[in-house]
């Protein structure tokens, strides 16, 4: 988290984020007018805003499975005593296909979000980086998603959501190695310029528009977002993970909650990973509270993680290689 002095958002920067929050690749125009600001008020706020870490980053939102993977959520917990932390995650962040690195307080001590082609590769992976750092390492739980619901929060007042369901036997998308470079560059910055990105990849400005265009008809891309530093929003970050009977599950409906990012079935030690926000320790409660009253009697083992640092964020890193 920044160390600089809080930035306080007025109603104008609400109004921006509100609108480009589910939308990033706006342009200041259309913001402008869809929020009655002005194009260079608009340009000017969201500077100051990034500036300040109230917008982190503009990304798409990739349906890994259509071409062909899955992000799996690995939660390791480490020895009383870690040597060195930060030397830890430095040697994390060289590995090309984690996609987030979080610090967590809980029963774990940090997730990370890994793709990879199946569990066999993610074990190992694990493996590999537990003979690297055993002495670091206490425990080590995999959390394989099955599939995904999305709702993306557009606000910081109301609690508006647009709503995804990724079906785990989607139709698999052959992508090129252009398709893979546009990925890398959207998922680094959705709002870079087509004129810029056609000088880093050597084509046109309408080739892009169309392989964009391809992307989002093929749903491979599900849409564009605005990530937002929920901390300078007034707002925690949790992960609820949860052991439910299968009778359960099959009815774990939150698309009414207001403060739901996503809601995922795993396989694992838990069978449905739940990240969402709060404003305050009543409305953390109120939704555990509903959980337990709804499933009580289903539910077999829960833990609560609050998400405490992101070191790193990528929806596809730079350095990704897909095989073939």
């Amino acid at each position: 988290m920044s160390s600089k002095t809080p930035y306080i958002l007025d109603t104008r920067d609400t109004k921006i984020i509100e609108t480009i929050c589910d939308n990033a690749r706006l342009s200041y125009s259309q913001i402008g007018k869809l929020t009655n600001i002005s194009k260079d008020s608009v340009r000017e706020r969201m500077k100051n805003m990034q500036d300040y870490d109230v917008i982190l980053s503009f990304i798409p939102f990739i349906n890994y499975r259509a071409i062909g993977l899955n992000l799996f959520h690995v939660f390791l917990k480490f020895h009383p005593i870690l040597k060195n932390e930060k030397k830890f995650i430095e040697h994390l962040k060289k590995d090309h296909s984690i996609s987030s690195i979080t610090r967590v307080s809980g029963e774990y001590d940090l997730e990370l979000q890994i793709l990879a082609r199946s569990k066999f590769e993610i074990q190992n992976k694990i493996k590999d980086l537990k003979k690297i750092k055993s002495e670091d390492i206490g425990q080590v739980d995999i959390v394989t998603s099955k599939n995904q619901s999305l709702y993306s929060m557009q606000t910081t007042k109301d609690y508006k959501k647009n709503y995804f369901n990724i079906n785990p036997e989607c139709e698999k998308v052959k992508i090129d190695d252009l398709d893979l470079k546009i990925l890398k560059m959207l998922s680094n910055n959705c709002r870079e310029k087509l004129t810029e990105m056609a000088v880093v990849t050597k084509t046109s400005e309408d080739v892009l528009r169309h392989r964009i265009k391809s992307l989002l008809r093929k749903k491979v891309i599900l849409g564009f977002y605005t990530r937002t530093n929920k901390h300078r929003l007034g707002l925690s970050s949790y992960i609820l993970l949860l052991k439910l009977d299968k009778r359960a599950l099959k009815k774990l409906t939150l698309a009414d909650e207001p403060n739901i990012f996503y809601v995922k079935e795993c396989s694992g030690n838990y069978n449905a990973i739940i990240n969402f926000y709060a404003k305050t320790n009543s409305e953390l409660v109120k939704l555990i509270d509903g959980l337990r009253m709804n499933f009580g009697k289903y539910l077999e083992n829960m833990e609560l993680l609050i998400l405490l640092e992101r070191h790193y964020f990528s929806p596809l890193p730079q350095e990704f290689k897909l095989d073939s």
